[in-house]
């Protein structure tokens, strides 16, 4: 059995065992981005390639891990990742919580990488080159109180350019021709509402998403995390609330 603390080369053979469409979409996802990572990363079948560095297995179905057990010692320098809805109880697997998310699929690539990113700035300091803020609202007067409200609380040190989109359509077209790191995005709009836009920009990029909107009710947000949303804020959000998106973003994407 792997050393569930190894670390993986630079550039690394992903595979997976037993997981199901929108997992898999979700890892050739990041094998295909341009994400700021150390690593490069290759998707390859398990049944075809030897040398595989990390596979992420269906830690629910007895089937995918009965799989792994009998192929393993073949496998011996693989580093297995189990995806689990509850709390895998072997020790010896390196676990992720269900349901996958770009940010914990990101961050663990990331960790376990064999050499960390290097940060020559201070603790919670963002110093990122061409970090980028989408706001996404039909109502000028929403996209006004977001371009202040951003300019009052986003330090200028941290050389953050926020750029507005009216409609989902254009949001779509302009994450499609460059990359964004976060979107704040409305949900009733005409044509797409957010929560369609929502689904389309997870498909085409890694950029985080929080919805920003007047409906607050419980299934409001489901459908949020239906949408794949990684955040969901009520209007108007407040300055604490904004920086706490803010911040989880670009520490992670730093």
């Amino acid at each position: 059995m792997s050393d569930n603390k190894q670390t993986i080369k630079n550039e690394s053979v992903i595979s997976y065992l037993g997981l199901d469409d929108q997992e898999i979409s979700l890892i050739k996802t990041v094998c295909d981005s341009g994400i700021r990572l150390n690593e490069n990363f290759i998707l390859k079948n398990l049944e075809s390639e030897a040398n595989i560095d990390m596979v992420f297995i269906n830690g629910d179905s007895s089937n995918a891990i009965d799989t792994w057990e009998l192929i393993e010692k073949s496998h011996t320098n693989t580093l297995p990742i189990m995806l689990c809805t509850e709390t895998n109880k072997r020790n010896d697997f390196h676990t992720l919580q269900k349901p996958l998310k770009f940010k914990t699929l990101i961050q663990t690539l990331d960790s376990l990488t064999s050499t960390p990113i290097s940060n020559e700035t201070e603790e919670n300091d963002i110093n990122l080159d061409s970090a980028r803020i989408l706001v996404v609202d039909d109502s000028f007067p929403a996209r006004q109180f977001m371009k202040f409200k951003l300019e009052e609380i986003i330090p200028l040190s941290l050389n953050i350019k926020v750029e507005f989109a009216d409609s989902g359509e254009t949001a779509l077209e302009l994450i499609r021709n460059s990359p964004f790191d976060l979107v704040f995005l409305d949900v009733t709009m005409p044509g797409k509402d957010g929560y369609e836009v929502c689904t389309l920009i997870k498909k085409i990029s890694l950029v985080q998403v929080a919805m920003v909107t007047g409906l607050n009710e419980a299934v409001d947000k489901i459908k949020g995390d239906v949408a794949g949303c990684d955040y969901y804020l009520t209007k108007p959000p407040q300055d604490e609330e904004l920086l706490n998106v803010i911040k989880s973003t670009f520490d992670w994407r730093s």
